[in-house]
């Protein structure tokens, strides 16, 4: 039998973030009685989950459920796969829930998603079935975004970690505290920039993110419903365009992010090539005349290109094995548009348990890195010797 909404057990709550409400005109008071008691018959409980992948290997929601399963002999888990744009999840799921259908009984979403499912009512307040010491774990914040009106309508499925790396010694040089704002960390970033004791640290800033919190950054930033380049779009078109869930905008927009991401790293490899070339050539440029433009293009600019040859190697390298970013970002989507070798690979042997396929797109790939290298390597040959015989 199908597990109705109207009937939904507390030790579902490890199973997702927060309880799907039913109809059917019964007070929320009896649906949390019936949801506090687990079923003694065979049942089905319907969890609308995305793919999150572990660091093992399996699926997250594949882990959780057997470990469900396993406490709970006579309930079964079925998963009900949400999309991959949260703002197309969010749309799916509420159409479902407010058209009266009788799944899912549990949901994985968004952080914004209490609050709009609370004042919606298509989720069950579940602060009564929770331990008193259930939030001693987790901040404060956390809590309220799960909360509208006082009342809880999620539970906190994973939170995200971020680190930040400094230097002690320049902090106490300049009398500063470790930075606990982004405020405080432009301002003293800013601080010791203009002593001359960091020249490039807003440089490396991107580079030195972890790819997972970067996307999650930008995908705040292209949310269809509160993303800041969303709204700025919507002030410049006149309408708040999906920008992850169109095809042609969302390669854009992974494009963007990966530029942003990678650009650090590019800059200090030419830097690098900059300081290498010896400031005599420079002067002999000048004596025989030669504007700033010239000596750009006849004098750094073929110093440079051994140095660039090897940034766009490594860039070239780096596209082919790129997962995390789209993962993150848009988990491949809208449908296969923003889809990588690695995600492709991924999903046909870890996912569809396709292991041939899956093997022919990691040794394609391969292969073809192998060739990109070789012929690269080739060409930078040729153009070495070249210039060695000038």
């Amino acid at each position: 039998m199908a597990l109705s909404r109207r009937t939904l057990l507390a030790g579902g709550l490890a199973a997702g973030a927060g309880l799907t409400s039913g109809c059917a005109g019964k007070p929320v008071d009896t649906l949390l009685t019936q949801a506090a008691h687990v079923p003694r018959t065979p049942a089905t409980l319907v969890w609308w989950v995305p793919e999150i992948p572990s660091r093992n290997g399996p699926v997250v929601a594949d882990l959780i459920i057997r470990a469900f399963e396993r406490r709970h002999p006579t309930l079964r888990v079925r998963k009900s796969n949400a999309l991959s744009a949260t703002d197309a999840n969010r749309a799916a799921v509420t159409t479902q829930l407010a058209g009266a259908a009788p799944t899912p009984d549990v949901y994985l979403g968004d952080t914004t998603w209490p609050a709009q499912f609370g004042a919606n009512s298509l989720a069950l307040p579940v602060q009564t079935l929770l331990p008193k010491d259930f939030w001693a774990d987790y901040p404060a914040a956390l809590r309220r975004v799960s909360e509208y009106h006082g009342a809880v309508y999620a539970l906190p499925f994973y939170t995200d970690s971020s680190f930040l790396f400094y230097r002690k010694d320049l902090l106490a040089k300049h009398g500063v505290p470790v930075p606990r704002t982004w405020e405080e960390l432009v301002r003293t970033a800013r601080r010791i920039q203009r002593a001359g004791d960091a020249a490039y640290g807003f440089l490396l800033l991107p580079w030195a993110l972890i790819n997972v919190v970067a996307a999650q950054l930008w995908g705040y930033l292209f949310n269809g419903t509160y993303g800041g380049l969303t709204w700025l779009f919507g002030q410049l078109l006149g309408h708040q365009p999906d920008i992850l869930g169109q095809p042609a905008s969302a390669m854009g927009a992974m494009v963007v992010v990966d530029a942003w991401k990678t650009t650090p790293f590019v800059a200090i490899v030419v830097l690098a090539g900059l300081m290498l070339i010896p400031g005599d050539v420079y002067e002999a440029a000048e004596i025989d005349g030669a504007g700033a433009w010239t000596t750009f293009w006849k004098v750094t600019l073929p110093q440079l290109r051994p140095i660039m040859a090897i940034a766009v190697l490594f860039r070239i390298l780096q596209a082919f094995g790129i997962f995390d970013l789209p993962f993150v970002l848009t988990q491949g989507g809208p449908g296969t548009a923003t889809e990588s070798l690695a995600i492709l690979g991924y999903k046909t042997l870890f996912q569809n348990l396709d292991i041939g396929r899956g093997a022919a797109v990691a040794t394609t790939t391969a292969v073809i890195v192998i060739g990109c290298c070789l012929l690269f390597l080739r060409v930078f040959r040729t153009q070495a010797d070249e210039g060695g015989r000038a």
